[in-house]
């Protein structure tokens, strides 16, 4: 993550290892809140990561990762407020825009500081390199950049350009046909690439921790209540969780795995109404159009897990059935490691 106060830094004894919590300087999420407590569960989202999990508040984002010598190293820093109109950021479809940018740079510079801390030097500290130092800046804005082409190649690139071919030596046409198999070919990608992804053996231990962050979450979903009743003693509140947890489960509907299906499903609808004749022209409205389609996205995403009725479980279902393949069950270790991360952030948010 980004820079951090040395003085704030603590270590207390346990099982298996060490606990290093850092304060500092400091960057949410949606879901349904089903606590036994009198207040709702306030909504948190995270991301699995190298040897660890982050975990995003509204006002704090923590990086828990377990080091190579076994010690559970935890950062938290407070999020610097994005110079956009508040009103701009309050709209509808708009926020889900300019979220989706926000969490690919959060996501981005965890990954980046979970490596530093994963690989600690061999004196057993952890790697002193700062994410906001010039090296990691300097290779912040080419990544997100990547990933942004990445998308738009996949996803709108290759089915225009696939689906024009076929059409031409079909010699088929109509724009609802296109769109239909434009919609195919990204669910076939979509498939594909999370099928291969998954199956990556170096891939497997982050799939997990993606496991442990998922129950997690639902353990303060659903056990707010008690949760509450210890959240000024970051260990008591992380064993509250971590007992919670183990039966709960690793699949979520507002996991990043499902705003991908709803982006697939989403662009359907959207690029059904502006659709252009010719190559260049329908790719070009495409690639302008993605904004408003992780917008919309992003509000199906915060209203799904919520709402209820045949629509919305139709809507959830394939993102919870691709989570099977994004997610493996955590032992206790990473669900320790994913616990103790939401604890040091709820401590930041709920207190």
């Amino acid at each position: 993550m980004a820079e951090r106060t040395r003085g704030e830094e603590m270590a207390s004894q346990r099982a298996g290892g060490r606990v290093q919590e850092t304060g500092s300087q400091s960057r949410q999420s949606t879901g349904p809140a089903r606590s036994s407590g009198e207040l709702p569960a306030r909504s948190y989202g995270g991301q699995a990561v190298i040897e660890g999990v982050m975990m995003k508040g509204r006002k704090s984002v923590t990086l828990a990762v377990r080091t190579s010598t076994g010690d559970i190293v935890v950062e938290t820093e407070s999020i610097r407020p994005l110079r956009v109109d508040e009103r701009l950021l309050a709209a509808p479809v708009v926020r889900g825009a300019v979220a989706l940018v926000d969490s690919l740079a959060v996501g981005i510079k965890a990954i980046f500081r979970s490596a530093e801390l994963a690989s600690p030097k061999e004196s057993g500290r952890p790697d002193k390199t700062e994410t906001g130092s010039p090296t990691a800046k300097f290779w912040m804005f080419p990544l997100i950049g990547l990933a942004v082409a990445l998308a738009v190649a996949l996803f709108v690139v290759i089915p225009v350009i696939t689906t024009s071919f076929f059409l031409r030596w079909t010699g088929l046409s109509g724009k609802i046909l296109t769109n239909f198999i434009e919609t195919a070919i990204r669910l076939l990608i979509l498939g594909a690439y999370i099928a291969l992804v998954s199956r990556t053996r170096e891939i497997q231990r982050v799939l997990q921790y993606h496991g442990a962050e998922h129950k997690v979450i639902w353990a303060w979903e659903t056990f707010a209540g008690d949760v509450r009743d210890v959240l000024k003693n970051p260990e008591e509140t992380s064993k509250v969780l971590r007992d919670k947890a183990r039966s709960m489960s690793r699949v979520h509907p507002r996991c990043g795995t499902s705003f991908l299906f709803l982006a697939v499903v989403t662009g359907a609808l959207v690029f059904s109404l502006v659709s252009p004749e010719g190559l260049l022209l329908r790719m070009t409205a495409r690639i302008v159009l993605l904004p408003v389609v992780a917008g919309l996205a992003y509000e199906i995403l915060k209203a799904s897990p919520g709402e209820k009725g045949p629509v919305f479980a139709i809507l959830r279902a394939p993102g919870l059935v691709l989570q099977k393949m994004t997610t493996r069950e955590p032992d206790d270790d990473e669900i320790e490691v994913a616990a103790l991360a939401l604890a040091h952030l709820l401590s930041r948010e709920e207190l």
